[in-house]
């Protein structure tokens, strides 16, 4: 084999391992992007609830920081750690 048949096979095991790394990188971020959107539909959702919270807080009265903590909770949010602080 001479040196160009070597560096012609060289080149080509190195765009293979590169194209293998590229496909490992592309399902990460294929991961990181369902992660991503599952994060989002949970945040929108306890953003909905603190919206009809605030609204039926300024209509209707009769609702405190309590019960905007349990909807939160009932989301699946823990607060228990957040008690005291702040």
């Amino acid at each position: 084999m001479n040196q160009r048949e070597y560096n012609d096979r060289r080149s080509r095991a190195d765009i293979i391992a590169w194209a293998d790394v590229l496909q490992a990188e592309l399902r990460v971020l294929e991961s990181v992007k369902v992660e991503n959107e599952r994060l989002n539909t949970e945040i929108m959702r306890l953003l909905g609830v603190i919206v009809e919270y605030v609204i039926e807080s300024n209509d209707v009265g009769g609702v405190d920081a309590n019960d905007l903590a349990s909807r939160v909770e009932a989301l699946g949010w823990e607060l228990s750690d957040w008690e005291g602080k702040g």
